[in-house]
């Protein structure tokens, strides 16, 4: 299922690569294949469970079909996405959610936030913190009944202005998933990060910790990226169909990524 979604004869290569890592993270609500952190004991006392709690489920079968099941929802219902990012990064954003079956639309004006927003299935943002973002994200904060987010919390740790106004955007929009790399992830939970932002040098496995501490903190799911992805959440033991924190490895990348915008 995953070959076919992304093979389409004319989508770009890259956006097929993306849609992969798309359809693996919308299949983390339906099922996961983790791996137990037996080798990170601190896990115990940062998640909402157990240490014990927190094993493996599901198969790697059970991903590829959770994720092709909500990509192919996705195009079913094609949802419009309100869209607020930097601005390195919009045509891409805006091309890589059409190649997945969705509807971009990129506003960031404070007047019209609310009014898109109220219409719109999700909203992603990703945190430019250019003069117009941040009114638009007070905006968006402000409403009563928000849309689901997406928040990428870019540059994190950078400077103190971008930390401050990450961190209460987090808190006020309340994302139900956030993706960072290492260091903004690291940052954003309260532990030691480079401090570089965007350009990290911190392995995603020593982001794992900290990711799990972020999840539980937000109650959302939280995405590490870097030469292997993490993708952190509450799930459900197959076994027993008891709630658990757990989190899945996503390989496929390349060296050549890290020198792609977005």
């Amino acid at each position: 299922n995953l070959r076919r979604l992304t093979s389409d004869r004319g989508v770009p290569q890259a956006m097929k690569f993306s849609r992969v890592k798309v359809c693996v993270a919308l299949g983390l609500a339906p099922a996961l294949a983790f791996n137990s952190p037996a080798a990170h004991p601190a896990l115990a006392s940062r998640t909402r469970f157990p240490a014990s709690k927190i094993e493996a489920v599901g198969s790697r079968s059970s991903i590829s079909e959770g994720a092709a099941a909500a990509v192919e929802r996705m195009v079913s219902v094609a949802p419009l996405v309100l869209c607020m990012t930097n601005r390195v990064t919009p045509q891409r954003v805006a091309d890589i959610l059409l190649a997945c079956g969705a509807a971009p639309a990129m506003v960031e004006n404070p007047d019209e936030v609310p009014s898109f927003a109220a219409i719109s299935g999700a909203v992603y943002v990703n945190t430019g913190l250019h003069s117009t973002q941040i009114p638009a994200l007070r905006a968006l904060a402000d409403m009563e009944n928000k849309p689901l987010c997406v928040l990428d919390p870019v540059g994190f740790g950078a400077t103190a202005f971008r930390s401050a106004e990450i961190s209460a955007a987090v808190e006020s929009i309340k994302p139900v998933a956030i993706k960072g790399n290492a260091n903004e992830i690291c940052g954003l939970a309260g532990t030691q990060g480079s401090g570089r932002g965007v350009d990290s040098d911190a392995a995603t496995e020593c982001a794992l910790a900290p990711a799990l501490a972020l999840a539980k903190q937000h109650g959302c799911v939280v995405s590490v990226s870097g030469d292997s992805d993490l993708v952190v959440g509450e799930a459900v033991e197959a076994a027993t169909g008891k709630p658990c924190y757990a989190v899945a490895r996503v390989g496929g990348d390349v060296p050549l990524m890290a020198k792609i915008t977005g």
